[in-house]
């Protein structure tokens, strides 16, 4: 429940907290896989100092931080371990 976004979707009024299942066809599998990793990263970090940067293609930069504007995760990454 990191992101509000998400926590919101399925804690909320919405059909995904009946189903448990998030639909996101605005971002595509690769794009979707890198937040959940990031989620994973996060979560195992968040107490650690020295943690090792996360590794992002170049090429997905851009909507990788698109996503975690949607998904609330900016504030979040800048204040990653």
């Amino acid at each position: 429940m990191i992101s509000p976004t998400l926590k919101g979707m399925l804690r909320g009024p919405f059909a995904e907290a009946q189903s448990g299942r998030c639909h996101f066809p605005e971002f595509s599998a690769p794009i979707i896989e890198k937040v959940a990793e990031y989620l994973h990263y996060y979560h195992q970090n968040k107490d650690k100092e020295n943690v090792p940067d996360l590794d992002i293609p170049v090429e997905l930069c851009l909507v990788v931080v698109q996503a975690a504007d949607y998904f609330g995760l900016v504030s979040k990454a800048l204040n990653a371990p």
